[in-house]
């Protein structure tokens, strides 16, 4: 009877545990979709003013495309600071459910910021704007990617190159939707506008960013409503598990950071630059007009997108992010070669370097991430150190390569194929290094163990910190699960040799009762056998 109760007591525990980690799976499912609606409409909401500007132009009567400098260098700084803020604000806070009320009141500031740009009716008010919704974007940006390694661990290769994929699909759908809709209204930039055409394209300003305002606070009222009404299973009350910093030493950590810089800027460098190049190159080389220009930025940003959407299905089928780095390498390689080619009898070498370009461009920079997330533990703070790197590129592509290109007819050639050699050379030089780490010689894997036994022995879960005991938050993940069984052994064990002493103690200090005991047992035992049979 007995038997018979323990196993239905472990079936019982064991449904139990699968029903929890089912729970705790769909969690995962449902937040990296939630975090891929907010990035799809952050992506757009990047792109959305600088796409209105001749709107806007024509309703304030601003020359601001003259200006456009001044505003790119508002978001610029705006993005800087973003990445400082959401680096240290995320970190700051332990607990996801805490997380998630920052990121809710960061897409309250967007939103407001996005539905006041029809309504900024001179250049300072637009640059305020741009800059505040610069903070905004770069926050949840940066906020975001630190949940999603937090959440998924050394498994985030599918989410992180899901988030970039929808990215990158909501910046292209807004400039093509904009380009499309709002041509009417190119050719009237530098002339005089009728109150007609004034108010057609106040009317079309205010339904985009009204429209896009809508959006964000959609997203807003889901993460507020995953915040508030998710079940216990979701494990929003339990800290991300950051075990790994224990085990990763400073030197580690550092050198990962750093090496990491030169990869993360050519991989920026790619997406930022390389329609500028392409579209230079052409110019120079076929003397192509306006049209055919706009025609190759096409094509890269389609293979861009198209590049990213194949990589979420690699990642779930066989890629790992070393693959992806390697294959995407040898890709811009050859098409750098096969762009060098083009001349104007073999136009169309271009359109197929340039389609190669950006089918083999995309997943480099989302790779580059979680390549560094599977050798140290990224939390916010080294995404927002690496986002400000990915944002000098950004800069020097902006305001630095641009000018140089006018100088040089071939520097866009060069840079298209420098850009890749100098990340492959980085990126050896750093793969080595992580390898000689985690692979030592035996001498120095017994310093490791050493040092890892003196510091396990001191080390304090994060789940059994004084802050949480206080808070009385001993949250039920594996790591604090394998901890309190472990001291609840360690207490049944030390009690039973505690009891073993005190008996030991006390036949010593009085044999008599001791004498009494054993015989008054053995009595026991010889009426229970005589009983049986």
């Amino acid at each position: 009877m007995s038997r018979t109760n323990i196993s239905q007591e472990d079936a019982s525990s064991s449904d139990e545990e699968q029903i929890v980690s089912s729970r705790e799976r769909e969690g995962k499912v449902i937040t990296c979709i939630l975090m891929g609606i907010t990035i799809l409409f952050i992506g757009s909401n990047i792109v959305l003013p600088t796409s209105n500007m001749h709107l806007i132009e024509i309703i304030t009567g601003l020359k601001l495309v003259k200006q456009m400098p001044v505003f790119f260098k508002a978001c610029y700084i705006g993005y800087i600071l973003g990445c400082i803020f959401g680096g240290v604000g995320f970190d700051y806070f332990e607990l996801p459910k805490e997380k998630l009320m920052m990121l809710s009141f960061m897409l309250i500031v967007m939103t407001l910021t996005t539905g006041c740009v029809p309504f900024c009716s001179n250049a300072f008010g637009l640059g305020v704007n741009f800059f505040v919704n610069g903070i905004c974007i770069q926050f949840c940006m940066t906020g975001i990617l630190a949940y999603c390694f937090g959440l998924f661990g050394k498994k985030c290769n599918i989410c992180v190159q899901f988030l970039f994929f929808l990215f990158s699909l909501g910046k292209v759908v807004t400039i093509s939707v904009s380009s499309v809709g709002y041509s009417e209204f190119d050719h009237l930039v530098n002339y005089t506008t009728t109150d007609h055409l004034k108010s057609d394209a106040s009317q079309k300003l205010i339904t985009s960013h009204t429209l896009m305002a809508c959006l964000i606070a959609l997203a807003f009222v889901a993460w507020f409503c995953l915040y508030r009404f998710s079940p216990s299973q979701f494990m929003l009350k339990v800290p991300f598990d950051d075990s790994r910093n224990l085990s990763t030493g400073p030197g580690l950590f550092v050198f990962g950071i750093i090496s990491s810089m030169p990869l993360v800027f050519f991989a920026s460098l790619v997406e930022g630059s390389y329609p500028i190049m392409i579209s230079k190159f052409a110019n120079d080389r076929l003397s192509t007009d306006i049209d055919v220009k706009r025609d190759v930025l096409a094509l890269f940003w389609g293979c861009f997108v198209l590049g990213r959407f194949v990589a979420v299905g690699l990642a779930y089928k066989c890629c790992t992010s070393p693959q992806f780095i390697v294959l995407n390498l040898g890709l811009l390689l050859c098409s750098g070669c096969l762009l060098a080619l083009t001349s104007d009898e073999e136009e169309s070498i271009l359109w197929i370097a340039t389609a190669f370009l950006g089918l083999s461009g995309a997943s480099l920079l989302p790779s580059t991430y979680v390549w560094l997330h599977q050798h140290i533990y990224v939390n916010s703070k080294v995404i927002g150190v690496l986002s400000i790197i990915s944002i000098i590129s950004l800069i020097s592509s902006t305001f630095g390569i641009h000018n140089s290109f006018s100088k040089n007819p071939k520097a866009p050639l060069y840079c298209i194929l420098l850009s890749p050699t100098l990340y492959a050379i980085a990126f050896a030089i750093q793969a080595i290094v992580f390898k000689q780490i985690e692979h030592p010689t035996p001498r120095r894997r017994e310093s490791h163990a050493e040092a890892a036994g003196s510091h396990s022995s001191t080390a304090i879960p994060r789940c059994l910190t004084p802050k949480n005991i206080l808070r009385k938050e001993i949250h039920d993940s594996g790591q604090c699960r394998n901890v309190i069984s472990d001291m609840g052994t360690l207490k049944s064990s030390a009690q039973k040799q505690n009891q073993r002493t005190v008996n030991l103690l006390r036949s010593l200090e009085f044999p008599a009762e001791s004498v009494i005991q054993t015989n008054h047992t053995k009595s026991l035992i010889e009426r229970r056998n005589s009983d049986e049979f």
